[in-house]
């Protein structure tokens, strides 16, 4: 017998347990096959098994079982350690499986046995071990390696639900929901003992700044009366009941009772903190809309994200309610020294379950130290939890927080686990995981089809997977359509920017129709308006998450629907659900997506039904959007692999119905747009560069790589350039200075000769007339000659910005010697008139023609347009009163009212005073600047026939304060601009320029310290001017100053002057028409201006001076003539006879047509020449031009000219050889 272990050279020892060792002779074999590439996800598997092997072969107990290993045609030979002879019997084959062992390439040819058994020695330690597995057959097959997963990776495992669905009603469409009333108890709100302007701001309709609510939800009326006590509270309702202001209501009811009144330099007396941003946010809105009522309590909110320098500052002024996020809270608590809460009352833990999840217990825990650190003996503070599931976190956050708390459970639902309103309809679909993609799609596409103004929600489980849903729906179009779905698309997730959340979250709120792609940041106590439809495109990791989400729609009674999408694998986790008390109805995915589609978008087939068709169709417009886009594929990439992540991170009691393993991930990659899965390396890319840094930052470095490459070009472009000019002969170099210099010269001539005419000829127009003909409007456009003739802005302010920058500039001159008169009103109010030569009854002035002028927003008669005017018309022989209103021009604030655009009182009161004292019968005529023309206007259409002014004009008029006010906060540089200069030219007339910050300092409506941080107009209206003249909202004082519905009823000759570029009170808002139908009304609109600049000329000279007192010597020629009345003026014009004397008028002739005498109204002109006619008038105006040139060259001809001409030839020669 030959000794075992002597064929062959390779040996193979194996120690076992008693000192033997095994040595394994290998012999000659073909080249073993190679490896099998491991897929990554499946490394670690691997990796165990080869543990698991490693384990077994070096074990060392007694009686270990050994099993043999044999690939043909090699050779298994043991051997013992000692070499006597031992008997050897033949066993059966145990079990085939590759060799690990690499084959001898070296081995002679002689020494190839072929392997008809295989020997193993009798050991009677081993033998009393092995497994007797002769019963399994390898059935022919090579190997025994199979996959445990192969059969439920089979077509049929993986589209077959893990519950039987014989048993489950499914609908071809989703059942419709209905209103439901429940959520409301029969009782009122004056029931709850509130507070009566409490009260009032709840029952106010939505469209007034109120709530709208009739009668308070059921979680109110349990909560309210127990909260308005003392005692910390314990409150559990579902979703959407109505709880922020559960605890809201009774919080701001026991603030508003405190004798003596709360103010700011209380400190915080109430804290609430809420999980996210967008929540405190919400809650920071209902506060101050319910805080209308009461504005001395100042509501606040510190977030994460946004600047502490302005948060620092509002905490060092005072905040009575604070909304904050545990983590910037605990910042403030511990940075901030000027932020006072000793006297802290109430302490608000809303979502407190949710507080938890994120992590914020510690924070918590430092906030009641910092509470409990600093409370005042004398304070009883109460601490109220409110959550929609009560779990173990909640209660040990309670054991935390609450002393002896009163539990309250508003739900109606008992039995269940899980409360969620009765009105709310939920739905699944089982979907296979390739066309989930196509089903959201087809789902979201038929919604917003049925319903145009739907706003659906689709949460996601990860941030990476909303950022690629947003992007693919924006880029990719529906088939046959120019949108994909229609509304516009949102997304919102924990990675975004708080500019760009909050901005997100308002947008969509105030939308009519939108899709929201979210995280579960979305899913904790935000208020979603109007939403239909929350989809739950990725299962919740727990099931309140679930409960959380769909408690976003259905709100306060509203309708709401909800649908899960589940795989194939994950159906049985419906039955979960029902067993929570939240019972699914089933919804076919195949009529989903067939109901989807329109006529002519898909092309039908006879071979496939409609919705295999779409799917086909939408999956190869995905991949192909995405294979086609690098951006949106490493998005789908990194968005596939958090998904795999995620899914992974189930709770403990779902984990059984979400398994990694029952996923099939070429499938799973179909529902992000991709062919396949992405590879390992490619995914490890991607990791790699999401370490490196988000997509954002790796655009940013890519921009920063860009610009140092076009640097570098542009660097070498100089150089070269640098090279080619030092290159230049110095004759060359002296040519090119001379014909510079000489061209210079040519210019400065040639300017001074035509520059300017030509300038005149491109820039000025005819003003734009509006008006209705008739014998006294015939006369004013004839007597006014300057609107028949084109006006020519200064050539240096070519724009409306820049002529009423000039406004503002102080100038000395010209000076104006006023003397004051103080007007004491009825009210006992105090304005001053500024006369230029006041008048006595004795002296010839009495009875004389005046002019009462109004000036603008916080001005007086100091201002330069007004001093101007006033030059102007003194020269014309008139006199002039200017009316500064109430704490204007200097003048004492005695009573707590101030000038408004609304109020017409105090303009009614001067002018009887005037036709009473001074000017009783000669004209007197209203001249109204910006916002005083808006007053004067609408204090003539409110006298109408009653009017005692002779005539009116307005410069500059708003008109409508609507638009206007739009306009200034539209964008970025109007609101930093006109908008926050006129709001401090306003705050300074209250707390600098006048003591009118004494007067109102005891006013109930007015808190002045908010005032002083109004940072627009808007905002100085809605604290200020609203609140002192008893208007509900902003819009409403808006609506109600506005002119323009007056204009109709006004009776006397009455001039508009407005420039079209007025970046103030905007061309938008002319009332052409209502000009047009008023036939005492003449509209002239300039193409230039600015706001009261209307400067003209070379020198700048103010050209609405001019035109101001043309139209108001042509106002004292026809009531010298007996055309108009001085007071009172007629209902119609009155005929002018043909014998009577003709009107002075000038002799220059208009550049437009005549005036028409047989068409009974004159067509509205207020549109500027066209684009192509401008360019035709310069082309000719430039040819006249150049013509005027040469002949005033030719005739002034001299030396100098000709050698200037020859110079100039040869710079131009020299020009055109180098461009050669």
């Amino acid at each position: 017998m030959p000794r075992i272990g002597s064929i062959g050279s390779n040996k193979k020892s194996v120690i076992m347990s008693d000192g033997f060792s095994l040595n394994i002779a290998v012999g000659t074999a073909p080249k073993a096959p190679v490896k099998r590439k491991v897929v990554k996800f499946r490394q670690k598997k691997v990796k165990a098994k080869q543990a698991k092997a490693k384990t077994q072969k070096n074990q060392s107990k007694d009686g270990g079982s050994v099993k043999i290993q044999r690939a043909k045609p090699l050779i298994q030979q043991v051997s013992p350690i000692k070499e006597t002879p031992v008997t050897v019997e033949k066993e059966p084959i145990e079990k085939e499986i590759v060799a690990e062992e690499k084959p001898i390439d070296d081995a002679k040819p002689e020494e190839k046995i072929a392997p008809k058994q295989t020997l193993i020695q009798d050991i009677p330690e081993m033998k009393k071990s092995v497994v007797d597995n002769s019963t399994k057959k390898n059935n022919g097959k090579l190997g025994s390696r199979r996959n445990p997963n192969k059969e439920s990776y089979s077509a049929e495992a993986l589209l077959r639900p893990t519950i039987d669905m014989s048993k489950v009603t499914v609908h071809e469409a989703p059942v419709k929901s209905s209103t439901s009333k429940e959520i409301f108890s029969a009782s009122t709100f004056e029931n709850l003992k509130l507070h009566p302007h409490l009260v009032t701001i709840l029952t106010k309709p939505k469209e007034n700044g109120g709530f709208g609510f009739d009668k308070p939800t059921r979680v109110q009326v349990k909560s309210v009366p127990a909260i308005a006590q003392t005692g910390d509270v314990l409150l559990k309702s579902e979703t959407g009941s109505g709880k922020t202001l559960a605890f809201c209501l009774p919080m701001v009811h026991r603030l508003m009772s405190k004798q003596p009144r709360i103010n700011r330099t209380d400190g915080c007396l109430a804290m609430i903190l809420a999980p996210t941003r967008e929540l405190c946010t919400q809650i920071q809105e209902t506060l101050e809309r319910l805080l209308k009522v009461a504005v001395y309590i100042v509501a606040g909110s510190v977030v994460g994200g946004e600047k502490k320098k302005s948060e620092k500052a509002r905490l060092r002024k005072g905040v009575s309610i604070l909304v904050a996020t545990p983590g910037r809270l605990v910042d403030h608590l511990t940075n901030t020294h000027s932020f006072h809460y000793n006297k802290l009352e109430f302490l608000i833990l809303d979502e407190a379950d949710r507080l938890l999840d994120m992590g914020f217990e510690r924070s918590i825990t430092q906030i009641l130290e910092f509470i409990a650190s600093k409370k005042d003996d004398d304070v009883v503070r109460q601490t109220i939890l409110v959550s929609a599931t009560i779990n173990s976190g909640v209660e040990r956050l309670a054991a935390m927080s609450l002393t002896s708390p009163r539990f309250i459970d508003a739900d109606t639902k008992e039995q269940a686990v899980y409360a969620t309103p009765e009105q709310l309809v939920q739905h699944f679909m089982i979907v296979p995981a390739k066309q989930r993609l196509c089903a959201l799609s087809s789902f979201l596409r038929s919604e917003c089809k049925i319903a145009k103004a739907s706003k659906i929600v689709v949460f996601l489980s990860t941030c990476d997977a909303v950022d690629f849903m947003t992007t693919l729906f924006q880029k990719c179009t529906w088939p046959q359509r120019n949108e994909m779905f229609g509304p516009a698309i949102f997304r919102l997730h924990g990675n975004v920017n708080q500019q760009e959340r909050t901005s997100t979250f308002q947008a969509f709120c105030k939308a009519s129709a939108g899709i929201l792609f979210c995280t579960d940041v979305a899913a904790r106590g935000l208020n979603l308006p109007t939403v239909q439809w929350i989809v739950q495109y990725d299962p919740p990791t727990e099931t309140r998450d679930y409960v959380h989400r769909v408690g976003r729609t259905a709100r306060s009674g509203a309708v709401g629907n909800s649908l899960l999408f589940l795989l194939p694998s994950e159906a049985a986790y419906c039955e979960h659900l029902q067993e929570k008390g939240l019972n699914l109805t089933a919804l076919n995915y195949e009529a989903t997506i067939a109901r989807s589609a329109s006529k002519g978008e898909f092309r039908s087939s006879q071979k496939k039904a409609l919705h295999e068709v779409i799917v086909h169709e939408l999956q190869y417009l995905f991949e192909q959007s995405v294979l086609a886009d690098t951006e949106l594929f490493d998005m789908a990439c990194q968005a596939f692999q958090s998904f795999v992540r995620s899914y992974a991170t189930h709770a403990s009691e779902t984990r059984q119905y979400f398994h990694v393993r029952s996923l099939h991930f070429g499938h799973v990659a179909k529902s992000f747009g991709l062919r396949e899965p992405p590879a390992s390396t490619k995914v490890t890319k991607a990791s790699q560069q999401a370490k490196g840094g988000t997509l954002k930052k790796r655009k940013e470095r890519e921009q920063v790589d860009e610009e140092i490459k076009k640097k570098k070009q542009k660097k070498i472009v100089q150089t070269k350039r640098a090279y080619n000019h030092h290159n230049v002969g110095v004759f060359t170099k002296l040519v090119v200075l001379i014909w510079l210099g000489v061209f210079a010269l040519v210019v400065v001539r040639l300017s001074l000769l035509g520059l300017h005419k030509l300038h005149y000829a491109c820039t000025a127009r005819v003003p734009a007339l509006t008006y209705q003909y008739n014998h006294v409007m015939d006369h004013i456009v004839r007597g006014c000659s300057l609107l028949r003739l084109p006006y020519h802005p200064t050539w240096y302010l070519f724009n409306g910005h820049l002529q009423t920058a000039l406004v503002a500039v102080e100038e000395d001159e010209p000076h104006v010697p006023y003397r004051r008169e103080l007007f004491e009103l009825s009210d006992g109010g105090v304005l001053s008139l500024d006369w230029v030569q006041l008048p006595s009854v004795s002296s010839d002035d009495y009875d004389k023609p005046t002019i009462m002028i109004l000036h603008g927003l916080a001005g007086g008669s100091h201002e330069k347009y007004v001093r101007h005017t006033v030059v102007e018309l003194l020269q014309s022989g008139w006199q002039v009163v200017v009316m500064n209103a109430r704490g204007c021009g200097k003048t004492k604030v005695v009573t707590p009212k101030l000038f408004c655009a609304a109020y017409t009182q105090d303009v009614r009161e001067v002018t009887a005073y005037l036709r009473q004292q001074h000017v009783p019968t000669s004209p007197l005529i209203g001249l109204g600047f910006s916002l005083g023309s808006n007053i004067l206007t609408k204090f003539v259409g409110e006298e109408g026939n009653e009017c005692l002014l002779t005539a009116m004009i307005s410069v500059g008029n708003p008109y409508c304060l609507t638009t206007s006010s739009n306009h200034l906060m539209g964008t970025w540089f109007y609101r930093h601009t006109y908008n926050n200069i006129m709001t401090k030219n306003l705050i300074d007339v209250v707390f600098h320029q006048t003591n009118a910050h004494e007067v109102f300092q005891d006013h109930p409506e007015v808190d002045l310290d908010h005032l002083r941080t109004s940072k627009n107009l808007r905002e100085y209206d809605d604290r200020f001017t609203r609140r002192v003249f008893g208007y509900d909202t902003v819009s409403e004082f808006y609506r109600e100053a506005s002119c323009v519905p007056y204009i109709k009823h006004i009776t006397i000759p009455t001039f508009f002057l407005s420039a079209y570029d007025d970046p103030i009170c905007v061309h938008q808002g002319i009332p052409y028409e209502d000009c047009a139908a008023n036939p005492n009304v003449l509209l002239a609109v300039t193409h230039a201006g600015g706001h009261l600049g209307f400067y003209s000329g070379t020198n700048g000279h103010a050209w609405s001076p001019s035109v101001i007192a043309e139209y108001c010597n042509t106002i004292h020629r026809l009531v010298s003539t007996g055309v108009i009345k001085s007071i009172a003026a007629p209902e119609e014009p009155a005929p002018v006879e043909e014998e009577e004397e003709e009107l002075e008028t000038s002799t220059l002739t208009m550049e437009s047509e005549e005036i028409p005498r047989d068409e009974p109204i004159v067509p509205l002109s207020r549109d500027f020449p066209t684009k192509r006619k401008l360019v035709d008038e310069i082309t000719d105006v430039v040819a006249a031009t150049l013509d005027d040139m040469t002949d005033t060259l030719i005739q002034h001809a001299t030396v100098d000219t000709a050698i200037y001409s020859g110079l100039v030839a040869m710079g131009l020669y020299y020009w055109w050889w180098k461009r050669k």
